[in-house]
């Protein structure tokens, strides 16, 4: 294993829509210094946000979650961007900005789990928009329990908004494929010799730590099982590398010393309920580069 560390950010970047916990918008120059900006075909088994899809050139992309609403919501804006569009325009206003008209769309949104439709990714768009710290979060029984950001004064620009989406949605219309799907089901699918970045739930710092964002926890086995996958996937294709992002603690770094690299850096989280809790952490970026074996 070679353990390199970096701590600069530079350079100019495409920023998604979405807000996400774990998002790599801050450091994704940090990213590429292994991970390929170009190439025939990048997967990602936890797609998120989407920030380094928007910001590489393959010539085709797997872009998969476990998120329905996630992947709907970008299937839909493929589809049909102006349709979806509109129906944002329609949220986008004081009347709606507000505790009241959040907390019953909260509502309609959650009368019809999952169903894919323009006005619930609409709602689902609104709610990243406007709820606590771009949240993403539901409960055991598929509930979206994210409360109203209760800082929120001034709405953003609707056309600055509205540029991002078509950003996303130009660039899904060229060979991109959508799938909600566990990340082992994306791997079995991948052609060979594949670039594969991976970011899921990040194993917790503490036994007290939350990540469950989906309602359905990412344990440790999970864990093991995507190191598994990856490490399967580039020894059955030479040709192929896979990325993944964790945060750096002794079950994660003990897991990966298999890795061709692990480097490390440090990333601000600020996402957290207590101000003292938002605070630098460090995370990983393991390295498996099936024709870089050491």
């Amino acid at each position: 294993m070679r353990r390199n560390s970096a701590t600069t950010i530079h350079g100019k970047k495409v920023l998604p829509f979405f807000k996400w916990v774990g998002g790599k918008s801050l450091i994704i120059d940090l990213l590429f210094m292994r991970i390929p900006g170009s190439g025939e075909v990048l997967a990602e088994p936890f797609v998120g946000c989407g920030v380094l899809f928007l910001n590489t050139n393959f010539e085709k992309y797997i872009l998969a979650d476990t998120n329905q609403d996630l992947i709907n919501t970008y299937q839909l804006l493929k589809e049909d961007p102006d349709a979806l569009i509109d129906e944002l325009k329609k949220l986008w206003s004081r009347e709606y900005v507000n505790k009241e008209a959040y907390l019953k769309l909260r509502d309609e949104f959650n009368k019809n789990p999952f169903q894919k439709s323009l006005r619930r990714s609409a709602i689902f768009i609104y709610m990243n928009r406007f709820g606590f710290h771009g949240l993403c979060r539901y409960n055991s029984s598929g509930i979206f329990n994210v409360p109203f950001g209760s800082k929120t004064e001034k709405i953003p620009d609707f056309e600055d908004y509205k540029d991002k989406l078509m950003a996303f949605a130009g660039k899904a219309q060229k060979n991109v494929e959508f799938y909600c799907q566990d990340f082992e089901r994306t791997f079995e699918m991948l052609p060979a010799d594949s670039v594969v970045y991976c970011d899921p739930p990040y194993a917790p710092l503490k036994s007290d730590t939350f990540t469950c964002y989906s309602g359905f926890p990412f344990t440790l086995e999970d864990q093991k099982r995507l190191h598994d996958c990856a490490a399967d996937y580039v020894r059955h294709n030479k040709g192929g590398k896979v990325f993944i992002s964790n945060h750096s603690t002794d079950f994660i770094t003990e897991l990966y010393s298999d890795a061709n690299y692990i480097d490390d850096f440090q990333v601000f989280r600020n996402v957290a309920m207590r101000a003292e809790e938002r605070i630098e952490v460090t995370e990983i970026l393991a390295s498996f580069m099936g024709d870089d074996c050491l």
